[in-house]
């Protein structure tokens, strides 16, 4: 199966890096000598995808002005613009539905994730459910666990309270139907993962390499000495 569109959020102001966002949107910080979300789409070309859909919002003409059309990158890059207010994960991604293929990839434009995305649409298509979510075992991020898996399934997914008996976190890769936004209205992504888990709609497809992701000075300082190595 081909690799169908992804939608990376990054409208997100990145207030937990402070004056570092203040001119820069959070995914166009430059990471080992270039913006890092150009990691990001270099990594998606290599594997074979061909459409990307930003979301984005704060500071979104930097996006264009920066990125282009995509194809320097070997893809086609679309823009959805957020509008007035910040539409939230969830609402960002319902934004870029129409642009969308059935299912697609959702993913974040502050993390550089170590899975293929055919592997991901495989299991998807496996899974026989409405979404899938990409899972690691905390224990290898070192990092609190968010929901909890039985065989290929997450029967249970929160931030906050953490479900009892959860061992593994939310990796940061999905894909979703378009029936999975169907009825649900809300401007948070992890809502809706939550909600689709309780149904036993969400399959679980297991990573196990971490991540890299910019979400605060230290995670920024770390991958860009992870990247500078591998350069």
């Amino acid at each position: 199966m081909a690799i169908p569109s992804i939608c990376i959020l990054a409208g997100g102001r990145g207030t937990r890096l402070g004056s570092l966002t203040d001119e820069t949107p959070k995914p166009l910080l430059p990471v080992g000598g270039r913006p890092f979300i150009e990691h990001i789409l270099s990594d998606l070309s290599r594997s074979g995808a061909q459409r990307v859909v930003l979301s984005i919002g704060y500071l979104a003409e930097q996006f264009r002005q920066i990125l282009g059309d995509g194809d320097r990158f070997g893809l086609e890059l679309l823009y959805v613009e957020d509008g007035d207010e910040p539409a939230g994960t969830a609402g960002g991604v319902r934004n870029c539905l129409p642009l969308l293929d059935d299912p697609f990839i959702v993913m974040y434009g502050d993390s550089l994730l170590r899975v293929n995305p055919n592997d991901l649409i495989a299991a998807h298509v496996d899974g026989k459910r409405l979404a899938t979510m990409s899972v690691m075992r905390s224990s290898l991020g070192h990092e609190t666990p968010n929901c909890v898996v039985n065989a290929n399934g997450v029967s249970a997914y929160s931030k906050d309270p953490v479900p009892a008996n959860a061992e593994f976190i939310d990796y940061g890769m999905l894909v979703f139907s378009k029936a999975s936004f169907s009825e649900f209205t809300g401007s948070d992504l992890s809502t809706l993962q939550s909600t689709l888990a309780a149904q036993g709609s969400l399959t679980a497809f297991q990573v196990d390499t971490p991540y890299m992701e910019i979400g605060t000075p230290e995670s920024l300082e770390a991958a860009a000495a992870n990247l500078r190595s591998k350069s």
